[in-house]
């Protein structure tokens, strides 16, 4: 989702909260690219040594001081098997949540998104909370990103220099979702802006003038691999595994809502630096193609062990009409974003489908459609398992989300969850591709995070919290009644 779009009001509640928080937030989220200081020491990350482990094709013992060795087992990893995913020998459900701030939890920063203060053993204890009351919920899947979007404390500081703090945070939360059998898709980078998004590359780059050129800029591409290298690299400083052999790790996606032809954005360039006008020009939607088989292509070559989806909306190049009669996409615009549901996960190297659902966003509902957002959603879904049917491979709605602000009540939102969760339950009992979801935005409860947070905030006091928890308790009753399944196939 687009985290921006209600600036002033949450600005508003962060300058009540914190004025000094404040001057954070509004420079760390809205203008990202005004001052890219670090204001802590940035110490020499553990990842330097990926540069040995790759040359060495290291598979080794996981063998480090203080630790016992570990060894990988193929039947540890979550992986797909025809349309399902598949853990040992029984089918597995990817029913969980989103939460993107982790990594700013964990590293306990003063001033995260939205203004939340994560310091003084917070953030940690937050992280904690929700990884003890997913367990009890019996959810089993947290999608979350692998950088930062506060500049002020920034993951990759410059191209493949990481935060060391940071990066053992990262390791401590893989750790604790460990301990609890919780499983991580981590997301590489984000089309919007923010640090660790395609404009911190852009402006990395001495020869990229404008996000779309993300895809196809040589230095960015570059800058992008490395850091996806980094990470499958990274021996973690906790369990003394390399991220590359960590079960706990469920896969990667590429990108998140990567888009080409519209809403183009120009990163904070030097003035010495052009900017020409974005368009959308002939075959833009190839050249993301490109990028998308080219980046897996080369993730899989360093991980065979974890899942690769692209993290994209789900929006088709034309009319998805073909797979249930008639068109499910939000509006004629949505043809023009670059993306292709089809050919962006029909790449070998993708071993999975995904989509996302923002119908209010989108505009569904409004003068545009004129219909219900939990219809949408129906059809939406409806279309994509179709979809994924043909191609062949697993489906997870990995993005979804209604807003809790006053005119668009809680009911609201509660009917368009129970409209996701009815769908995906109904593929699950026919054997469809459509295999799991996950929600957003799942906090902590904390008083002031619940104040300052985003509109789309989901607490454990909430009727939805309940809707979410009847639903993992029937794909927990589904995974049971598997056991076994794909041994015997």
């Amino acid at each position: 989702m687009h985290y921006h779009c209600w600036r002033a009001a949450v600005l508003a509640v962060v300058a009540s909260l914190s004025p000094g928080c404040y001057a954070a937030a509004t420079e760390g989220i809205w203008a990202p690219w005004s001052n890219l200081f670090q204001p802590r020491s940035v110490a020499p990350s553990a990842t330097a040594a990926w540069a040995v482990d790759a040359v060495r094709g290291y598979v080794g013992s996981m063998e480090a001081p203080g630790l016992e060795n570990r060894s990988v087992r193929a039947a540890d990893f979550v992986r797909v098997q025809g349309t399902s995913f598949v853990l040992g020998c029984d089918p597995f459900y990817p029913v969980g949540w989103n939460t993107f701030s982790l990594l700013e939890m964990a590293s306990e920063i003063p001033c995260g998104s939205f203004g939340a203060d994560y310091a003084a053993g917070r953030g940690k204890a937050q992280v904690i909370q929700l990884f003890d009351a997913a367990q009890a919920r019996g959810l089993r899947v947290v999608r979350t990103w692998a950088f930062t979007v506060v500049s002020a404390y920034p993951f990759q500081v410059s191209p493949n220099v990481y935060d060391e703090t940071m990066f053992r945070a990262l390791d401590w939360v893989l750790a604790e979702a460990g301990k609890r059998s919780i499983r991580v898709f981590l997301v590489l980078a984000d089309w919007w802006t923010v640090p660790g998004g395609v404009q911190q590359y852009v402006r990395w780059s001495r020869t990229a003038f404008n996000s779309e050129a993300f895809f196809a800029d040589r230095n960015c591409i570059e800058a992008y691999k490395r850091n996806a290298l980094s990470l499958i690299m990274r021996r973690n400083t906790v369990t003394g595994v390399l991220y590359r052999d960590d079960p706990t790790i469920a896969g990667w996606e590429l990108i998140n809502e990567p888009r080409w032809c519209v809403h183009l954005q120009h990163a904070a360039l030097p003035a010495d630096r052009p900017r020409p006008l974005s368009s959308c020009s002939r075959g833009c939607g190839a050249r993301m193609q490109r990028w998308i088989e080219d980046a897996a292509r080369f993730i899989a070559l360093h991980d065979r062990n974890h899942l690769r989806t692209v993290g994209m909306e789900g929006f088709w190049k034309s009319s998805s009409a073909r797979f249930t009669g008639m068109d499910a996409s939000p509006a004629p615009w949505s043809y023009s974003t670059g993306q292709d549901f089809h050919s962006n996960h029909a790449p070998a190297e993708i071993t999975h489908t995904a989509c996302h659902a923002w119908p209010a966003n989108w505009a569904v509902g409004g003068g545009l459609t004129g219909i219900a957002p939990g219809i949408f959603m129906s059809n939406w879904l409806a279309a994509h398992i179709a979809d994924a049917r043909e191609l062949g491979k697993p489906l997870i709605l990995s993005e979804f989300g209604h807003s809790s602000l006053p005119d668009l009540a809680l009911t609201s939102r509660d009917a368009f969850f129970h409209s996701a969760f009815s769908a995906i339950e109904a593929s699950v009992a026919h054997g469809q591709p459509g295999a799991g979801d996950l929600f957003w935005h799942w906090y902590a409860n904390d008083d002031r995070l619940k104040t300052a947070a985003d509109q789309y905030a989901i607490y454990d006091d909430s009727e939805t919290m309940r809707l979410v928890e009847q639903h993992a308790a029937v794909l927990g009753r589904a995974m049971e009644a598997g056991k076994g399944k794909f041994c015997s196939q």
